[in-house]
């Protein structure tokens, strides 16, 4: 995590609130690298749309971090 963090000019109180935050906790071998696009294609609702490959998941105010965590699971393993 601290490799991570000064790479990534976070300081580790910052990425530890953020774990927190989303109820994450970060294992060997799960960070992947994202890039953020605005493509028009971003709910209406203020939530989140994530692809992966072809897949799209859908994260909405009020979301279960668990189900999001167990789905985002499923789609890195199948893709």
């Amino acid at each position: 995590m601290r490799e991570w963090c000064e790479k990534n000019g976070v300081t580790d109180h910052q990425l530890r609130y953020w774990l927190a935050k989303t109820g994450s906790r970060p294992q060997a071998g799960t960070w992947v690298c994202v890039e953020l696009v605005d493509d028009g294609a971003t709910p209406s609702d203020g939530g989140l749309a994530i692809h992966v490959g072809v897949a799209r998941i859908e994260v909405r105010p009020g979301f279960d971090p668990t189900l999001r965590c167990e789905a985002l699971r499923v789609v890195a393993s199948t893709c």
